[in-house]
């Protein structure tokens, strides 16, 4: 009888235990290029344990200068939140990799000057410090000057000086003329005394942030995983856009700044964000076009092999018709 007992007790935590191992979440391995407000979502998403209840432990690791995406080309990541010029220089270079969700499509940067220089007319012949040159900073700079009839690169010096911070000093040492800033120094630069030139926010130019890339054979072979992901990440982004106080301490703690600055953060970038993770065609296709020339590409990927939004929409439609709330 106690044999049997035994034998019973052993099997009976056997199968607890293999119970136990088959719940445990699944580690997911996400890129972020920075800590920056787009990417806010995704740790709301982390915080709010909207992953773990797809049993998912998702984990954003910091991975910039195109790090990341040579990570998810390489499968040492699952996922990497990136912009769609990364993804069609990867397509260019044969990698097959898709856009499934966006939480940004406009640039969070600006230009700032010395506070001398009040028109875009008055740079020519001077210094503006970016992070690299044909990064976005520098990119988008050069057509917000060419739409003004400025050469950028041959009228106006490009400077690659790295890092914001980099850049927030030359402009405050007057190592350059003007510098374009992310939102993390906007209101440090108005503080400072510097002259705000160009939002970027303003123009008609877009910059697609805060984008799921997955490679396509994951998207086959495991949709589960990334339905489970997406659904965590969608959650996140509604979460920030319809919970201002609640978002702060995020947007303190990943942007590394002031709670005033934070407010005003949230409350001039929150227009910005998509509408449940994913945009129209049009702007796809616009947003698609700038990234095209930018990069001077002649036969850019069809659009489609680029842009992936059906399981984001999909995620959005099931969420709103069971009524959930952020």
């Amino acid at each position: 009888m106690k044999k049997r007992l035994l034998r019973f007790t052993e099997i009976f935590l056997i199968a607890i235990l293999a119970l136990a191992s088959s719940l445990e979440a699944r580690t997911v391995n996400v890129a972020i290029p920075c800590y920056c407000f787009q990417y806010v979502p995704f740790f709301v998403a982390k915080d709010r344990k909207y992953y773990q209840a797809e049993d998912l432990d998702v984990q954003l690791i910091v991975m910039g200068g195109g790090i990341g995406l040579k990570a998810l080309i390489g499968g040492n990541v699952e996922f990497a939140a990136t912009g769609e010029p990364a993804v069609l220089s990867a397509h260019l270079s044969g990698a097959r990799l898709q856009i499934l969700f966006t939480s940004y499509y406009k640039p969070l940067l600006w230009l700032y000057s010395d506070p001398k220089i009040k028109s875009i007319t008055e740079l020519k012949g001077k210094r503006i410090g970016v992070s690299g040159i044909g990064a976005a900073t520098d990119t988008l700079t050069r057509d917000i000057l060419k739409k003004r009839g400025i050469d950028g690169g041959r009228e106006v010096a490009m400077l690659a000086l790295g890092s914001p911070d980099a850049r927030f000093i030359a402009l405050k040492t007057g190592n350059v003329d003007a510098a374009v800033l992310p939102e993390g120094l906007k209101f440090v630069a108005d503080e400072a005394g510097l002259h705000e030139m160009v939002s970027f926010l303003n123009e008609d130019v877009f910059l697609l942030s805060g984008s799921v890339g997955a490679r396509d054979s994951l998207i086959k072979s495991d949709r589960s995983l990334v339905d489970k992901f997406l659904r965590g990440t969608v959650k996140g982004l509604l979460y920030t856009q319809s919970n201002r106080s609640a978002v702060m301490p995020y947007v303190v703690r990943t942007l590394k700044v002031k709670e005033n600055h934070a407010e005003k953060i949230f409350d001039l970038s929150l227009p910005g964000f998509t509408r449940g993770g994913s945009i129209d065609e049009n702007l796809q296709k616009e947003a698609y076009r700038q990234a095209v020339d930018r990069l001077a590409v002649k036969e850019p990927p069809p659009l489609d092999r680029v842009f992936n939004y059906s399981i984001t929409r999909s995620i959005l439609a099931d969420l709103e018709s069971k009524g959930w709330k952020p």
